[in-house]
């Protein structure tokens, strides 16, 4: 009974502790957000939207339609970015490894914005090892009540054939500091894009002069981003494993195609470093027990991410 009295007691004192405030402080002007990504001959897209106010109940932020972009590369204009659809804008020029990209953007009621990027000269690679083991079959079954037996009928209608793959990339890091890499895995199935981004672990990055650099326990970040300060200049064996599966549909329903696992190493500008790096520690924060994280930004004026990377890509197909 006292107990009970004590959880009743307790429960009182958090419940009348509730108190709506009123927000008293100043409300901020929107900014332009501007986020893009650049990539070696490939065009560049920007997306520009309007910041929100934190207190604002909307899941969606306001698209900018009617701005101005420049695009500059080494610091020399190239041309107008041309306005698409959803905010969207996009350039005719093709970017290419070692340049350096500038964002200017200018919008009715907004301050003017820019960004920069290096777009990074990718990492030489020298060898791929990799090896597939099958790891075993398991078919695909439906079950469907037919009324005059008075029971399921069981049906096979696919097969799933699962393997398991171990891959090491040697490349050579560049004698120049400041070099950061990305590791991607992604599906595609047949030629469309199927299955986004494949889990995959790190084992280790190795060197022969310094041993295992970085073990299991170590390599779990969550975009797997590395910075070579560890291994500045020197030729680096990075160790990865995962699963992989593919499927054969016996009604036909589904193609029949190939499944093929993109393996990519990218070399990544420090902006898309920092960016990746603080809203991984943004996302893994405990709000009550940790300081603030500021997301990076390299959008002066404004806010966003303006990143750049170079892909090594090693490509496997299942059959």
């Amino acid at each position: 009974m006292k107990k009970a009295i004590l959880y009743l007691t307790v429960f009182m004192l958090f419940a009348a502790c509730e108190k709506e405030v009123r927000f008293k402080g100043e409300v901020t002007e929107p900014l332009l957000v501007l986020n893009g990504f650049a990539q070696p001959d490939s065009l560049l897209v920007i997306r520009l939207t309007a910041s929100r106010f934190f207190l604002e109940e909307v899941d969606s932020f306001v698209t900018v339609k009617d701005a101005h972009l420049r695009l500059y590369v080494d610091g020399t204009y190239k041309e107008d970015l041309q306005s698409q659809k959803n905010g969207y804008y996009i350039s005719s020029y093709r970017p290419k490894q070692g340049e350096v990209l500038s964002i200017e953007a200018e919008a009715p009621g907004f301050e003017s914005v820019r960004a920069e990027a290096l777009l990074p000269v990718v990492a030489e690679l020298l060898k791929v090892d990799t090896s597939i083991t099958l790891e075993g079959e398991l078919y695909d079954l439906s079950y469907d009540w037919d009324p005059e037996v008075g029971d399921y009928i069981i049906d096979t209608i696919g097969l799933y054939t699962n393997y398991q793959v171990s891959m090491t990339l040697s490349f050579r890091d560049p004698p120049t500091p400041g070099d950061y890499y990305r590791v991607v895995v992604k599906h595609f199935y047949g030629k469309e894009y199927y299955d986004g981004y494949y889990d995959f672990t790190v084992e280790n990055f190795y060197t022969a002069e310094m041993g295992d650099l970085l073990g299991p326990a170590e390599t779990q970040n969550e975009y797997q981003i590395y910075a070579d300060e560890l291994f500045n200049g020197k030729t680096v064996d990075l160790k990865l494993s995962f699963a992989a599966h593919t499927y054969r549909d016996y009604q036909g329903e589904l193609p029949n195609s190939t499944t093929s696992i993109q393996v990519q190493l990218q070399n990544i500008s420090p902006s898309y470093y920092l960016y990746l790096k603080t809203f991984s520690e943004y996302n893994n924060s405990i709000d009550f027990f940790s300081e603030p994280i500021q997301v990076f930004s390299n959008v002066s004026g404004g806010i966003g991410i303006f990143g750049a990377y170079s892909s090594n890509v090693i490509e496997l197909k299942f059959n």
